[in-house]
């Protein structure tokens, strides 16, 4: 198993046509990561965490990732209840949303209104009120 810093380096990458927008994209999966999951910088945008063994509960500091397209962490140890920050992430650009068979509990938040806007969302085989 391997063990995130608290901080990851980034590969920041600006997308063709994209006028110098450089965003940030991280993909472990499957990686054999444990731990928590990372602090986001500003910047991150596509976050594949998913079949690694990701401990602890989701930081409420991906509400304020205003790139935030898509996340990732299905299939890990997740626990704890969803940040109501999830709700603060922009309904446009935050479209994927996968935490499938991770070990969440308590009610989903009502502040994370963005879901009913989202292309595709997998919150099953968790313990939600």
């Amino acid at each position: 198993p391997h063990q995130l810093p608290d901080e990851v380096a980034w590969a920041i990458k600006a997308p063709v046509g994209s006028g110098g927008d450089a965003t940030g994209r991280l993909e472990l999966w499957g990686s054999g990561i444990v731990g928590t999951i990372p602090r986001l910088p500003f910047s991150a945008r596509i976050l594949h965490l998913q079949g690694n063994e990701l401990t602890k509960s989701i930081p409420t500091e991906i509400g304020a990732s205003p790139n935030l397209h898509i996340f990732f962490a299905d299939n890990n140890e997740l626990t704890g209840k969803l940040p109501t920050e999830l709700g603060n992430l922009d309904p446009v650009r935050f479209q994927y949303l996968h935490l499938q068979k991770n070990l969440l509990t308590g009610a989903i938040p009502t502040q994370t209104v963005c879901f009913g806007f989202m292309r595709r969302f997998d919150l099953s085989d968790n313990s939600f009120s």
